[in-house]
């Protein structure tokens, strides 16, 4: 399909709107000669991405998502000047005023939050009251797992207050029964709605009295933790060095809850007027997120950056060694193979230069995946560029001397041994990647739980970590690598601190 409300062909580029293989419409922006490698990374800050091989520099896509033509002149000036984009457009009046581009949204975009319900009801009209009633009430479920704009105290799920109330629930009624409940309440908001409002209340007044605990006989909620506590199993005697806490926390990735359901209330960066600092890191988020949601996980990624720099002993703003880093905050489609977060990275040579993007993806709706992808990033920035030569001894030293790959392949081991994992995914485990991502969150967490913060209100709450043990080093395994994976990132600011002298020739000045 193409884009018909501009025709760059006297701008050397063409501009179309194509569909992939999964039927998601996206931009492509083709010019006749290569751009410059500067305006292939300050496009990478407004969602571009370039194509590889013959097309280096030529082509880009961005699955970014506009309404009006205006916001297509904004996607397009990283490569060319507004005025000259508007001039291409036949009615530019029109496009000043921002003219509608009807049916271009993509849907994923309009479907991070549920619809209100008064505008659901008032299309419902004609429909028989008792079938109105239940629709109404799935809705109003719906909106509570998905999550409204922040500030809205009480309108969302456990008063946006999950890990606070989890942990009164387990104080009460021990670990198994009350993630048994609280799962079976996120379950009826995600389907039966109609017996959600019931549940929910009773629940919140169980941590208050300790009786009536709903849900308990919801067979998926009790299959779910059954299934979580087996990696207790997979540990053998490993499994003592971790608390029951650890193993149910795996409730938090399954549930699929708007992230700021486990801590919202916690956090009160609504009231904080100021952009969050990001020590060089760019953060982006789809349009359809709202801008609260927005500002609040900015602040949570900062202090998760401040937080992986401290552990490792360096500054924030040396955690990505000057590499251009991009996070990004919106939905994660199929496509991506059921992944709560990733990363993805992009290099190819314009003329001469290498250009490389590097951004980390994650979703509202998925909690506790940037400090592992975060890791990813730390792990690919020091074995890279100076330190590529190193890169095989860099990873012995944080998978092998630590006992990091050793311990975590027993795990791996038992689990394969029992069904509980493929081949496949127990590969995907043992990859030296993995590893060393799963151990640093491991680290994070074993840090947080020894100072007294263990929903980690000093890394940017559940929605950076959620905390889960999971195929992860026992606290030694993991405080042994962690002196390694020290040891790697100083090396690495080293050498890229002595290439940096070296390709800066001595200047003598007046009085030197």
């Amino acid at each position: 399909m193409g884009v018909t409300w501009f025709d760059l062909k006297n701008l050397g580029a063409k501009l179309e709107r194509p569909a992939d293989e999964q039927g998601n419409f996206f931009m492509k922006l083709t010019f006749e000669k290569a751009v410059e490698p500067q305006v292939i990374v300050d496009a990478a800050k407004s969602g571009w991405v370039a194509e590889n091989g013959d097309l280096a520099g030529r082509a880009f896509s961005n699955y970014g998502t506009v309404g009006r033509a205006s916001e297509i002149v904004a996607m397009l000036s990283p490569f060319l000047p507004e005025e000259a984009v508007i001039a291409t457009k036949t009615d530019s009046s029109r496009l000043r005023q921002n003219e509608v581009i009807k049916g271009f949204v993509a849907p994923l975009s309009q479907a991070v939050l549920v619809p209100p319900v008064a505008d659901v009801a008032s299309n419902m009209l004609r429909m028989p009251e008792g079938k109105r009633d239940v629709v109404l009430a799935r809705v109003a479920a719906a909106q509570k797992a998905m999550g409204v704009a922040a500030g809205a105290d009480g309108a969302s799920l456990f008063m946006d207050n999950g890990m606070e109330l989890w942990g009164r629930l387990r104080a009460k009624f021990g670990g198994i029964d009350a993630t048994k409940a609280m799962y079976g309440v996120i379950r009826l908001a995600n389907g039966k709605g109609e017996r959600f409002g019931a549940a929910h209340d009773a629940l919140l007044k169980a941590a208050e009295t300790g009786g009536g605990l709903p849900c308990l006989d919801d067979e998926m909620a009790g299959f779910m933790v059954g299934r979580a506590l087996k990696m207790r199993e997979y540990m053998g005697a490993m499994a003592d060095k971790f608390i029951e806490e650890r193993f149910l926390r795996q409730m938090i990735q399954w549930s699929k809850l708007n992230y700021r359901a486990w801590d919202g209330a916690a956090f009160p960066n609504a009231e904080n007027p100021d952009a969050p600092e990001l020590f060089g890191a760019v953060f982006r988020a789809d349009p359809g997120i709202p801008k609260a949601w927005r500002h609040d996980i900015g602040h949570r990624v900062s202090a998760a950056i401040s937080g992986m720099a401290e552990a490792l002993g360096i500054s924030p703003r040396e955690l990505f060694q000057g590499a251009r880093q991009i996070i990004h905050l919106g939905t994660i489609g199929p496509d991506a193979g059921g992944a709560e977060g990733y990363m993805q990275s992009g290099a190819f040579r314009i003329a001469g230069q290498r250009v490389d993007v590097k951004a980390i993806k994650i979703t509202p709706f998925t909690s506790g995946a940037l400090i592992h992808e975060l890791w990813h990033a730390v792990d690919r920035n020091a074995r890279s560029g100076p330190s590529s030569a190193l890169s095989e001894d860099m990873l012995r030293a944080m998978t092998l001397k630590s006992g990091l790959m050793d311990e975590v392949q027993e795990f791996v081991g038992r689990a394969r041994a029992e069904g509980g994992i493929d081949d496949k995914y127990a590969h995907y485990l043992m990859t030296p990647e993995e590893l060393i991502a799963r151990a640093g969150e491991a680290v994070m967490t074993d840090r947080a739980f020894a100072s007294g913060d263990p929903n980690f209100r000093n890394l940017g709450g559940i929605a950076m970590l959620s905390g889960e043990a999971y195929f992860q080093p026992t606290p030694e395994t993991a405080a042994r690598f962690l002196v390694e994976a020290r040891s790697v990132v100083k090396e690495s600011l080293d050498r890229r601190a002595e290439e940096d002298c070296a390709a800066s020739p001595d200047v003598d000045g007046p009085g030197l």
